[in-house]
């Protein structure tokens, strides 16, 4: 845009104010279609064009209050000393017409604030009004739909103001975990879960069983991290049926072998993990996009940075293992994820998650119980039978299941008393 020329200087009076006028209109324009809104303008920025008489500095003094007191320019603190100015749309501009001059304090303060919001103490210490005249100053910018309350998740118990139609930044929202101020642990568990598994899918390899192989070994994973299977008896028993199960011990004490079931269970996929030095697994922009794009979030799309928060979370609770690669030639690397369980365990694991919320408490329990096994691990006072027994919580003395009874323990010593023997001879070798 062409700088309009200006021949003279304002003079004081109705003719002066109307020169400052065009020459701050003309200011205006020029900044407006050669400087970002949200650039800072000094005195250089304003003297460039030949807009101001001569370069007068009481002149451009003068316009740009005029321009302030307009609120087409804010004032705004330099760096290093001195002031500056940025841009205001003569939009928002245009929502301090009609306003008191107690009105117009109080929306400037919370305008000013941006998308952090202010808190009503601080804009009453600000301003130093009386409390009753900002609290009507309040109620009437609300009533006129310029202001709003916003919610910080810091401070919930304050009462905070925002200019209406800006989004509260996210250190004011908490981020996208949040919802209405409040951490949304539904959410945060259902976007793992959907991690996990696609995850999962990309960190392992199924493993084809060999020909004419048992079906122990089809069915045993091949992770160096699976834990002891689960104990056949009870697990998915139901209800009174697990009492009924235990009623079925004879007098010696034998448990007897589980009934057969009519649907046999499919044998779980063996899977292996990729070669050492493999590059494919997923990466952090990666698991964003995707999970963008299956529009796992219905309220909008998630940011990388809120994705990084939750890996982070996952890794520090034994689901992930980060992978980063060393550097290549040109100095870069790459930041990796990969699953600690295989597919299929995930899959189990999120069976075992929905039978923990049945209804029902008799599958609530044996979940419970398969969940503590899990928890426990192998290896240790682990491998004593009271801790993997299935019917742990019916033994007692008198009972139908009690510790002198118990038939686990005879083939407990019996294999202690051969691991023994066994090491004496090793010994003895």
């Amino acid at each position: 845009m062409a700088a309009p020329h200006v021949l003279s200087s304002p003079t004081p009076g109705p003719a002066g104010d109307r020169g400052c006028g065009l020459i701050a209109d003309a200011i205006y324009e020029y900044c407006r279609e050669n400087h970002d809104p949200g650039e800072t303008l000094v005195q250089e920025h304003l003297l460039k064009p030949d807009i101001i008489p001569n370069k007068d500095l009481a002149i451009l003094v003068q316009v740009c209050q005029h321009l302030v007191d307009n609120h087409l320019f804010k004032t705004h603190d330099v760096r290093g000393g001195g002031i500056g100015w940025k841009l205001v749309t003569r939009e928002s501009a245009e929502n301090y017409k009609d306003l008191s001059r107690d009105e117009k304090l109080v929306y400037g303060a919370i305008d000013s604030s941006g998308t952090k919001g202010l808190w009503t103490k601080s804009i009453k210490e600000r301003l130093n009004i009386h409390a009753k005249i900002v609290e009507r100053a309040f109620k009437s910018l609300e009533g006129k739909g310029l202001i709003e309350q916003m919610k910080d998740v810091k401070f919930p118990r304050r009462k905070m103001y925002i200019k209406r139609g800006l989004k509260p930044n996210e250190e004011a929202t908490g981020g996208a975990w949040f919802t209405d101020g409040e951490l949304d642990t539904l959410m945060i568990e259902m976007v793992a879960t959907v991690i996990e598994k696609l995850v999962g899918d990309k960190s392992w390899v199924e493993e084809k069983p060999a020909q004419g192989a048992t079906t122990a070994e089809r069915t045993t994973s091949s992770s160096p991290h699976q834990k002891r299977k689960a104990p056949s008896d009870s697990f998915e028993g139901k209800g009174k049926g697990k009492m009924h199960r235990v009623s079925e011990i004879d007098d010696a004490g034998v448990l007897p072998a589980p009934k057969s079931r009519s649907k046999p269970q499919a044998p779980m996929k063996s899977y292996v993990l990729h070669p050492p030095g493999y590059e494919g697994y997923p990466t952090l922009s990666e698991i964003t996009n995707e999970i963008n794009r299956r529009g796992v979030l219905q309220k909008g799309l998630l940011p990388q940075n809120a994705v990084s928060q939750l890996l982070e979370v996952m890794v520090y609770d034994d689901k992930l293992v980060k992978i980063t690669t060393t550097a290549g030639i040109d100095g870069s690397s790459k930041t990796m994820y990969r699953t600690v369980k295989n597919p299929a365990q995930i899959l189990a694991a999120a069976k075992l998650e929905k039978r923990l919320q049945s209804e029902d408490e008799g599958i609530r329990k044996a979940a419970m119980r398969e969940k503590e096994l899990e928890d426990i691990g192998e290896g240790g006072i682990t491998e004593v039978p009271c801790l993997r027994c299935p019917v742990f919580d019916f033994c007692e003395e008198g009972g139908p299941v009690s510790p002198t009874t118990c038939v686990y323990f005879d083939d407990w010593f019996q294999k202690l008393e051969e691991l023994r023997l066994k090491d004496g001879r090793d010994h003895v070798d």
